[in-house]
């Protein structure tokens, strides 16, 4: 038997919701300061084509991180059917009611950050962004995963053996009885 241990909905608390932008703003210094020193570039050098290109990156990588987190939803549970939808000026996936062992919402939430990180260092790499493209589409996306790192630090502080249910409005932390 299960009892709820925590509940967590991100949707409606406006006082966390505020408090989630705030906390993105360092995540956002941090990332930035750490691709510079990572690539050793300025990023006050762009041009009006750069930041077109940033501009579609970031559109483009919103439906790219919800897709991530629906395929590590369909990895742990492979016959549910996830849902994708837009509330409160926010895409998300979800799979509501469904149990998942802790370590895997915590693989669910992480991912679509180190994903698509990894793609654009990758194309980076390759030559195919230049350092500025690179360097604030990261740092921007990863501000913008501020909901899910939220949810990994709950989760990494929550009791070894919890359950997580993913909700329409955020996630319940569940214990053994």
């Amino acid at each position: 038997m299960m009892k709820l241990h925590k509940q967590v909905d991100i949707l409606n608390h406006k006082g966390l919701q505020i408090l989630l932008n705030l906390a993105s703003i360092p995540v956002f210094l941090l990332v930035l300061f750490g691709l510079i020193q990572f690539t050793g570039f300025n990023i006050f050098s762009i041009d009006l084509l750069q930041l077109i290109l940033i501009a579609v990156l970031l559109v483009a990588s919103l439906p790219i991180h919800e897709l991530i987190h629906g395929l590590f939803f369909k990895l742990f549970h492979p016959k549910d059917r996830v849902k994708y939808g837009y509330a409160q000026g926010m895409l998300y996936a979800t799979n509501p009611g469904r149990l998942y062992k802790r370590w895997q919402f915590m693989v669910i939430g992480i991912m679509p950050l180190i994903l698509v990180t990894a793609i654009l260092a990758g194309a980076f790499l390759a030559g195919w962004l230049q350092a500025a493209v690179f360097i604030l589409v990261a740092a921007f996306h990863a501000a913008g995963c501020i909901g899910d790192l939220y949810f990994e630090l709950l989760l990494i502080f929550s009791p070894v053996g919890s359950m997580v249910a993913d909700t329409a409005t955020g996630m319940a932390i569940y214990v053994a009885d």
